[in-house]
C-alpha cells in the first residue's frame, strides 16, 4: 500500500481500531478487579498469608507494615502501567496520529509493568517481598537526597537555610530507611553510588544473588516479563532493544528520533531533500503488542498474589491473549505491506541517513 497522506487518515485510524479496542478492553478488565474484591486479598491467598506473618513485626522494627506497604506499592504501580497503556491507545483515537508521544507512553507503560510484575511476583516468599518493598523505599529516599540542593555562594541567608534544612531532612529520611534493614538481618549497599541493593547478612550476596535484592535493569526486566514465560529468561533481547529505542525517543537522541523522518525518493544531486515525518502503522502495532503483553502479565501476577483470579479475569485474560495473537498477525502483515501516515514536511533539507532501525521480533 505504501505511504499515505493526511487525507487518508481514516484508513490509518480504521487499521488501528482493533488495537485500540483491545487495549481498552484490557485496561477496563484490570481496573475492575480491585473494586470487585473490596481492595483486599482473598482468604487463603498468598498475600493474606504474608499479612498474617506481618503481625509479628509490630514493636520490633520502625517499619511495622512492610508487606502491607509493598502490596500497596504493587497496586499503585500496576495502576500506573494500566493508565499509561490506556493513554497510549487514546492517542490513536484522535484527529491525528501521534509521531513521538505514543513511544514515550510505551516506555512508561513497559517500565511500570516491569516494576509491578516484580513487586507482585507470586511465590517469592514474604522476606523477598519485604526486601523488594524496602528497596523501593530506599531508592525513593535516595533520589530525594540526591535531588536536594546544597547552598551556593549566590544564596542569601534565607535560601541557604532552607536548602540546608531540605538537605538535612533528605539525609535523615535516607538514614531512617537504611536503618530499617538491620532488625530483619539485612543491609543496604550502594548508598554512595545509587546502585542500591538490599542484601541478607546471613549469606554472601556475591555468591548467592537470590539474597541480593534490587529492581532489575529495565531492559532485562522487560525482556523477562515479555518472553520469560514463553522462551525462558533472557531468551531474546527484545526488552533491551525496546528500552534502548524508547529511551532514545524520551531523551531526544537522534538515532531514535530519525525513525519518524520519511525522506522522499526524489533527492537533489547533493543527496538532500525536503523531509517529511510520520507514523508507521506496523511500528505502532509492535509497540501496542509489547505494551499489552507486559501489562497483561503484570496484572496477572498481581491477581494471583491477591487471590483475584476469578472467572471474569480468567475469561478476560484468555480473550485478550487471543486478541494479542491476532495483533501479532496484523503486525506481520504490516511489515510486509506498510502503511505510513505522513504528517507533512519538516521544512528542512536533510541528507538521507542509514536506517539503524531496531530489529524487534514479533513472532
Amino acid at each position: 500500500m505504501g505511504r499515505v497522506s493526511d487525507s487518508h487518515f481514516e484508513e490509518f485510524h480504521k487499521a488501528m481500531a482493533p488495537t485500540v479496542e483491545t487495549v481498552r478492553a484490557l485496561t477496563d478488565a484490570i481496573t475492575a478487579m480491585a473494586p470487585r474484591h473490596g481492595y483486599k486479598p482473598e482468604p487463603g491467598s498468598e498475600a493474606e498469608g504474608e499479612l498474617k506473618i506481618e503481625e509479628g513485626f509490630k514493636g520490633k522494627t520502625t517499619w511495622d507494615r512492610p508487606l502491607t506497604d509493598t502490596h500497596s506499592m504493587g497496586g499503585v504501580v500496576l495502576l500506573a502501567a494500566t493508565d499509561y497503556a490506556r493513554c497510549f491507545a487514546d492517542l490513536f483515537d484522535g484527529q491525528r496520529a501521534p509521531v513521538f508521544g505514543h513511544l514515550a507512553l510505551a516506555r512508561a507503560a513497559l517500565e511500570a509493568a516491569m516494576a509491578a510484575g516484580w513487586l507482585n511476583e507470586p511465590g517469592v516468599g514474604w522476606a523477598e517481598r519485604a526486601r523488594r518493598g524496602l528497596w523501593e523505599q530506599v531508592k525513593s529516599a535516595w533520589e530525594q537526597w540526591e535531588g536536594a540542593q546544597a547552598p551556593s555562594e549566590h544564596d542569601d541567608r534565607e535560601a541557604a537555610e532552607r536548602k540546608l534544612a531540605e538537605l538535612d531532612a533528605a539525609k535523615k529520611r535516607l538514614d531512617r530507611w537504611c536503618a530499617v534493614a538491620e532488625p530483619f538481618g539485612w543491609e543496604v549497599l550502594g548508598r554512595s553510588t545509587g546502585r542500591l541493593r538490599v542484601v541478607s547478612q546471613e549469606r554472601d550476596a556475591k555468591d548467592d544473588p537470590a539474597f541480593s535484592t534490587c529492581r532489575p535493569w529495565p531492559g532485562v526486566g522487560i525482556d523477562e516479563l515479555l518472553l520469560g514465560d514463553v522462551l525462558g529468561p533472557r531468551a531474546h533481547d527484545l526488552g533491551r532493544t525496546q528500552w534502548s529505542y524508547l529511551s532514545g525517543v524520551e531523551h531526544v537522541t537522534w538515532f531514535a528520533m530519525k525513525e519518524a523522518v520519511m525522506v522522499p525518493a526524489e533527492e537533489t544531486a547533493e543527496g538532500t531533500s525536503l523531509a517529511g515525518f510520520g507514523t508507521n502503522l506496523g511500528s505502532a502495532q509492535v509497540q501496542a503488542v509489547c505494551v499489552m503483553r507486559a501489562v497483561r502479565l503484570a496484572a496477572n501476577r498481581r491477581f494471583q498474589l491477591m487471590g483475584w483470579t476469578d472467572g471474569d479475569w480468567a475469561g478476560a485474560y484468555r480473550d485478550i491473549g487471543a486478541s494479542l495473537r491476532g495483533q501479532r498477525a496484523l503486525v506481520k502483515a504490516q511489515t510486509a505491506e506498510p502503511i505510513c501516515l505522513s504528517q507533512g514536511p519538516l521544512g528542512v533539507r536533510v541528507r538521507r541517513l542509514p536506517c539503524d532501525r531496531p530489529r524487534v521480533r514479533t513472532g
